[in-house]
């Protein structure tokens, strides 16, 4: 019974998903994407609007629909500049194009063709309005800023706090608004296509300079041409920081490829082991080759009197000692093996590592294709990050973006690797902005937390030139004397840690003996002692 009243919501909801499913947008594949969980977990604010709801996603979110009556009024201020025009006009041009709109998004859209262009109305008036607030001078106005969106957004010193917010909600994935539905709102209330594409970009380009941590090169005027093949915002974002500056650079060359295998090569993750004999113990238990010993030594014949035997409780207690501390560390690596498993970071020396060593780092204006390490000279070149309040959520949507929708190398990704490889605690952060590498009002050790949280959620990857670099700078790196004898004092000091403890234990036993033997027995006369004395 439960099936047939079922049945019919389901076969309503395959026929709609048919219907919508038309030819006129299967040519286009979806860029606004939901960011994986394994993304998500780290930081989940980082990737769900706080503020503002834009698209579908998070519509009907309660604690955003509050704003939702502020993008109406906001949407009718808009509209109102275009005398002429109804608002009914954008919505019939949007539901036309409802099929193309809906495959922009990678999930299914419940709603009719018309929910979806009212809804698509009222955020793309919205936007436009945000973005017209960076725009360079007040004559070039086309767009009034509404005064009720002031009270968010001021356009003179643009500091508040819920400014911030809504840079960041705009910023992120899950909320982008696709490029077309703003095309399709200018081309309804400007003079001609080419007028409101050229304005939308240089809008959008105007929002990018404003709040990128990244260096962008491209200067007003933009040709509109250049949101061809942009899905969005965020996209068009990314295709203007990861452009190809350094024509020698081959971006063709630099194939993204995840790490499965852990390998000894230089930029890979790498179980160093000691060389001496003793220091694999973890193959055999102390317990056990302590137990071994005392079975060994308790066969003895004079092992087997009266005084000795009361060792054998000073047996057992070094046993229950060091079993503890096994069972401890097996129970610890069990534990960490319940966790969401964590990506590895690269493995490359701290920033006050490379200066201590004597390698310097030097920034560049280059972008990220300017990353290199120049064995010459012992430099390593980075390119300058402006970091401020809302740069943690743009990088991190930028790097959820590039796994989603970029085939081809994730050289953001890579970037914040290496960021995070090299940028360990607040002095490496200090060091980094005393430098000109970051620049940045934040303190040292939100830095620092902002690079070392930023791992946890990108699995590793190779770039051909970001690898070359970390690899040039690892050989110049290992190849110094202070860090080879380092190193082989960590290996045959610390890495055989466990062995001392079992020898200290020993020796403590043997004391112990010797002391019970001497007191039965005159040890002096018993080891001729007595006798060299006189």
């Amino acid at each position: 019974m439960a099936k047939s009243v079922e049945e019919p919501v389901w076969i309503v909801e395959v026929r709609q998903v048919l219907e919508d499913a038309t030819d006129e947008g299967l040519d286009r594949p979806p860029c606004v994407f939901t960011v994986p969980k394994t993304l998500k977990y780290v930081r989940p604010e980082a990737y769900e609007p706080q503020l503002l709801a834009l698209g579908p996603y998070h519509r009907w979110r309660d604690d955003l629909y509050e704003m939702e009556r502020l993008k109406v009024l906001t949407a009718k201020k808009v509209q109102a500049l275009f005398p002429g025009h109804k608002f009914e006009d954008i919505i019939r041009s949007l539901a036309m194009h409802a099929p193309r709109i809906r495959a922009r998004y990678d999930k299914h859209l419940k709603m009719s063709a018309i929910e979806l262009a009212w809804m698509m109305a009222i955020d793309g008036l919205f936007i436009l309005q945000f973005l017209y607030t960076f725009g360079s001078s007040p004559h070039e106005s086309v767009l009034n800023l509404s005064p009720r969106l002031s009270v968010i957004v001021d356009s003179k010193s643009q500091q508040k706090p819920s400014y911030d917010c809504l840079v960041k909600d705009v910023m992120m994935l899950e909320n982008q608004v696709p490029i077309n539905v703003l095309k399709k709102i200018l081309e309804v209330q400007c003079p001609s296509s080419e007028f409101g594409l050229n304005l939308l970009a240089n809008m959008y380009l105007a929002m990018c300079k404003k709040n990128s941590p990244f260096k962008i090169r491209a200067e007003h005027p933009l040709d509109g041409s250049a949101l061809k093949r942009r899905g969005h915002l965020l996209g068009f974002y990314y295709s203007l920081i990861n452009r190809m500056w350094d024509q020698e650079v081959q971006l063709d060359q630099a194939k993204a490829i995840e790490i499965e295998e852990l390998d000894g090569g230089d930029g890979k993750r790498v179980e160093q082991k000691c060389g001496l004999p003793f220091c694999n113990m973890d193959h055999r238990s102390p317990i056990k080759v302590f137990g071994d010993l005392w079975e060994s030594i308790s066969k003895l014949s004079f092992f087997k009197k009266g005084p000795f035997k009361v060792l054998g409780v000073v047996k057992d207690l070094v046993s229950n000692v060091v079993s503890n501390i096994s069972g401890e560390n097996s129970k610890g690596a069990s534990g960490e093996g319940e966790k969401i498993t964590q990506v590895e970071e690269i493995v490359i020396p701290s920033v006050s590592s490379l200066v201590k060593a004597g390698i310097e780092l030097k920034p560049t204006d280059g972008g990220f294709f300017s990353i290199r390490f120049d064995k010459t000279t012992q430099t390593l070149h980075l390119p300058v990050v402006k970091l401020d309040v809302n740069s943690e959520v743009i990088i991190r949507n930028l790097v959820a973006y590039e796994a989603l929708a970029i085939s081809g190398p994730l050289v953001i990704a890579h970037y914040a690797e290496l960021m995070n490889g090299i940028v360990d605690t607040e002095e490496d952060a200090r060091m980094l902005k005393e430098r000109g590498i970051i620049q940045s009002e934040l303190k040292n050790g939100e830095i620092a937390d902002l690079w070392n949280g930023m791992s946890k959620c990108i699995r590793l990857t190779r770039v051909e030139f970001i690898d070359k670099a970390i690899e040039g700078l690892n050989g110049d790196f290992n190849g110094l004397r202070t860090v080879k004898i380092y190193r082989m004092g960590k290996a045959y000091v610390y890495g055989s840690w466990k062995m001392l403890v079992f020898l200290a234990t020993i020796l403590v036993i043997a004391l112990m003996c010797l002391q019970s033997f001497c007191s039965v027995y005159n040890c002096p006369r018993f080891f001729h002692l007595e006798s060299a004395e006189k």
